[in-house]
């Protein structure tokens, strides 16, 4: 899946920009959402997957072999995602 992961966005519009991967079977329930939205921590923004792949591909890996518990936290926390150009963050400005 990965190969073909790779090759598709190599040749696709988005081919410039980045290729982010997430093997959803290792995913700790207390983790789905940071490792999804990101976290801040001590003012230091830490992005999530989403807006680390913004621009190019994202791969969800192994998600029919996430462990239940995370199927509902996912579900219970997110939205049907927007068609918006940006993502704001409410906080300070810090990066890591």
């Amino acid at each position: 899946k990965e190969i073909a992961a790779r090759y598709i966005h190599k040749n696709s519009a988005r081919a410039d920009g980045p290729f982010v991967m997430l093997n959803c079977a290792i995913l700790n329930p207390e983790r789905i959402e940071i490792e999804l939205f990101g976290h801040e921590e001590n003012g230091v923004i830490h992005q999530g997957v989403l807006e680390r792949s913004d621009g190019g591909t994202l791969l969800l890996d192994e998600v029919a072999d996430m462990p239940l518990e995370n199927t509902s936290a996912s579900s219970a926390s997110s939205q049907t995602p927007s068609r918006s150009s940006s993502i704001s963050w409410l906080g300070p400005l810090k990066r890591e």
